[in-house]
């Protein structure tokens, strides 16, 4: 080689850096202790062909059938950015609330509808440094502020990130019905802490057809940090309340009522839940379509004439931040003359108790009042007011108290379920004064 030849060194490309963005569904959920954690038995769902985009970076890919896409970030700028997750099918995609107009259209919804996910990254040499929670205006809540997967499992180089769908198409719709007949909202409980049971028993188990009187979905899931998920349209018959059930006069509930399940054992409903709830009750009630009465949003054990939910949603729901917005039955004036009020029972004794066994123009005046106000004692022609304070007028009590006394509307003394004491009487008929 001549001397005054130099021999060139051609620096090494640096390494490529590549992140690979996972996305999977999965739910908060609480155990008995309160603690957090993100699950959905027995695993979490992949979520294919989502569209993961670095905005303003022109970095986008496509997740696979496992839920990953690998994006090259060798040249990305160090700094803030917004990654944008969306459906590659554009009928996955929604921005609209949870509500009636989600998978509302023509023909058959897909199996997920999901809305448009957007957070902010940091990164560093085109290495993951940072995940920053993103918010949700709809819930009102940051999306998955405790133990996200997505922010507590991240690396350098990978990162999970938690979409969960606002429409799983359940496979328990009974068949169409005609939403103008629609004329009532029924919010359930779960009765169990973690929505990965809810979603099994709701969504993903299919109808029996040999039992008509199954209590098997709803049109409504809401998870315990608010996240709604819409189940069924509105289209759509679905068992929620079981047999023996009516309201307002009619037994045929499940045909006429949209039902909410929430995700709840017991104890204090958590604000994240009233926060998604009030609106969509809101939604629900006002939407042109059906013929929902602003007074006709009532619980499980309303509208259930057996004994299986007599504390559904329970005395925890706060039943009176329903009726600060308008919603449900209000309960209306005081009156003023006990001497009168139900055949005078309790003119001369006012510890006196109306309970099973009693019979006459009081138990009959107390029947007739919450048949006033929609509960069913009997679908016979007089309705159940027969002057027999009978197994159907106790526990109607039990419920009216579930309802009507339940949290911010407490009892002033010792309530004792399905019978009435003067408190008792004093509220049914501040009741059915409220009612339209």
């Amino acid at each position: 080689m001549p001397d005054d030849q130099a021999v060139v060194q051609v620096p090494a490309a640096p390494p490529q850096v590549r992140l690979r963005v996972s996305v999977q569904t999965a739910f908060l959920s609480r155990n008995s202790q309160g603690v957090a954690s993100f699950d959905w038995a027995p695993h979490a769902e992949n979520v294919g062909n989502a569209q993961v985009e670095i905005q303003g970076a022109g970095i986008q890919g496509v997740t696979n059938g496992s839920g990953n896409v690998h994006l090259v970030t060798t040249n990305l700028a160090d700094g803030m950015h917004t990654v944008r997750i969306t459906h590659t099918n554009p009928d996955r995609n929604s921005t609209d609330p949870v509500g009636p107009d989600i998978a509302s259209g023509p023909g058959n919804p897909p199996s997920r509808i999901y809305r448009p996910l957007e957070f902010e990254i940091l990164t560093s040499n085109g290495f993951l440094h940072d995940v920053l929670d993103p918010f949700d205006p709809d819930n009102g809540v940051a999306h998955g502020r405790i133990g996200n997967r997505r922010s507590h499992n991240w690396t350098s180089t990978h990162l999970p990130v938690d979409w969960r769908p606002i429409w799983m198409h359940t496979q328990r719709e009974r068949g169409a019905r005609a939403v103008g007949d629609i004329e009532l909202i029924v919010v359930h409980h779960t009765g169990g802490a973690r929505i990965s049971g809810a979603i099994h028993t709701l969504i993903l188990n299919p109808l029996h057809h040999d039992n008509a009187n199954d209590v098997g979905s709803a049109h409504y899931l809401m998870n315990v940090d608010g996240h709604t998920i819409k189940i069924a349209r509105e289209s759509q018959r679905i068992s929620h309340v079981g047999a023996p059930a009516g309201w307002a006069g009619f037994t045929n509930v499940n045909t006429r009522s949209i039902g909410i399940e929430v995700v709840h054992a017991n104890g204090e409903y958590p604000e994240a839940q009233y926060q998604a709830l009030l609106p969509l009750l809101g939604r629900l009630q006002g939407h042109g379509d059906f013929n929902i009465p602003a007074h006709r949003i009532v619980g499980h054990s309303d509208a259930d004439r057996g004994s299986r939910r007599e504390d559904d949603p329970g005395m925890d729901f706060d039943w009176q931040r329903v009726q600060d917005l308008g919603l449900g039955v209000i309960p209306g004036f005081s009156p003023s003359d006990d001497q009168t009020m139900y055949a005078g029972f309790w003119a001369n004794n006012p510890a006196a108790v109306l309970s099973s066994g009693a019979n006459g123009n009081a138990v009959r005046e107390l029947q007739q009042d919450l048949v006033d106000i929609g509960y069913v004692l009997s679908p016979a022609a007089n309705q159940g007011v027969n002057g027999n304070f009978n197994v159907a007028t106790e526990r109607a009590v039990h419920a009216f108290q579930s309802h009507f006394f339940s949290r911010n509307q407490d009892h002033p003394g010792g309530l004792v379920r399905g019978r009435v004491d003067i408190q008792t009487a004093f509220r049914i008929k501040n009741v059915v004064a409220g009612v339209p």
